[in-house]
């Protein structure tokens, strides 16, 4: 009964199917130091999708190779998300934190989160783990998005979980 009425609340709420999926950037970059301990900003010149593209950025049609846009973004703890960091196809991402995860001078590992979104009326906005690598020998860098579990979908599997908990229980009393 429990599973049938959460079912029924949340049936109205969804109007469209969340991103889900990864996609993953590789490219070129200049930034504003004397290497990357120094620097601060990041400029990205290119950037193609690389790698396996899954969920709904492949139901989109973007594969390997297509190009891609990004801003250039400063990596000390933002304060203020940072709109369109990257885009391709119909989808762009917010960047909404930032973590050092390690810093040399030939050398730097960011991740984070935030909020990919499409233009795409049948696809709803999803929240997104990041990750971003550069490698100042040769001014190359990486960068991977993915979709991570709506909050919503959780807790209505988790209510579902939990409805036949008590299911299985009321029967055996």
């Amino acid at each position: 009964l429990m599973t049938a009425v959460a079912l029924t609340a949340f049936s109205g709420i969804a109007s469209a199917v969340p991103i889900s999926g990864s996609i993953g950037f590789t490219g070129a970059y200049t930034h504003d130091g004397a290497n990357l301990l120094d620097g601060t900003t990041i400029f990205i010149s290119t950037a193609e999708v690389a790698g396996v593209v899954t969920g709904s950025f492949a139901a989109e049609g973007i594969t390997a190779g297509d190009a891609a846009s990004y801003s250039d973004f400063t990596y000390n703890p933002i304060s203020t998300p940072i709109a369109n960091i990257w885009s391709v196809g119909t989808f762009s991402f917010t960047l909404n934190n930032m973590v050092v995860d390690f810093q040399s001078e030939n050398l730097l590992a960011l991740s984070g989160s935030g909020l990919i979104s499409s233009t795409d009326a049948g696809l709803d906005d999803a929240y997104g783990q990041w990750t971003f690598t550069a490698n100042d020998t040769g001014s190359n860098m990486t960068w991977s998005s993915s979709a991570a579990p709506e909050p919503a979908m959780v807790l209505l599997l988790a209510t579902g979980l939990i409805g036949f908990g008590f299911a299985r229980k009321m029967r055996k009393a």
